[in-house]
């Protein structure tokens, strides 16, 4: 069943777009009383269509000069789908953001979605008026049915994987002279200082431990 005003609760000051907020938190369909022209049958359709689609919400509301400062049909359903992006702290954790929005108001429809575009919901409330134009019920399961279909075609976005560094192929190639450098530089240091003792007869690292080894910088000081 559809949710009414007087289950709703609120004021209706506002045209009862405030009401239809509310109300659409506890359920994808409202419809104000004295709003809808379909029969039983159709209003029992819609509701069906509504919640097995699980994507978007429906208001039905009467039109008056007070929902009229709301805009469009177009603008008080994007009214709507902005309130209800915003669930308040009582809300069940479980509520989710519809994907749409769809206002029917003196028999003309109006459609918002959070991430459609607005070409999408345009060309589906215009498709939908074309096919029934003297059956603004008819028309309204109809852009249900097209903004579904659409939300079921936008592409997946592929997880992301985590940014790592590329570490450049000269960098890692840098590496391996160093690593000889360091264990090449001690041998080298002891050759030399062999080589010096053969060639001058005097043992440098005999002098350096026993403190004979005068620098010349210092020397006659």
């Amino acid at each position: 069943m559809a949710t009414t005003a007087a289950a709703a609760g609120g004021s209706l000051l506002d045209g009862g777009i405030g009401v239809a907020a509310q109300a659409l938190r506890t359920g994808p369909l409202y419809i104000a009383p004295g709003a809808s022209a379909g029969t039983e049958q159709q209003q029992g359709a819609l509701g069906a269509l509504v919640r097995s689609d699980g994507d978007g919400v429906v208001a039905e509301l009467v039109d008056s000069p007070a929902l009229r400062t709301y805009g469009s049909p177009d603008q008080m359903a994007q009214y709507l789908c902005t309130q209800l992006e915003l669930p308040p702290a009582t809300a069940d954790p479980g509520t989710t953001v519809p994907g749409y929005c769809v206002v029917l108001v003196g028999g003309h429809l109006g459609a918002y979605g959070l991430v459609l575009t607005d070409g999408a919901t345009d060309q589906a409330v215009a498709q939908a008026g074309q096919r029934f134009p003297d059956s603004p019920q008819a028309a309204l399961s109809a852009v249900v049915g097209s903004l579904h279909q659409a939300l079921l075609t936008l592409p997946v976005a592929a997880p992301t994987a985590p940014v790592t560094a590329a570490v450049p192929a000269a960098a890692k190639k840098s590496t391996l002279p160093y690593a000889l450098l360091g264990f090449l530089i001690v041998p080298v240091l002891g050759l030399l200082t062999w080589l010096i003792s053969r060639a001058t007869g005097f043992d440098l690292l005999a002098a350096a431990s026993r403190g004979d080894y005068v620098d010349r910088g210092t020397a006659g000081m």
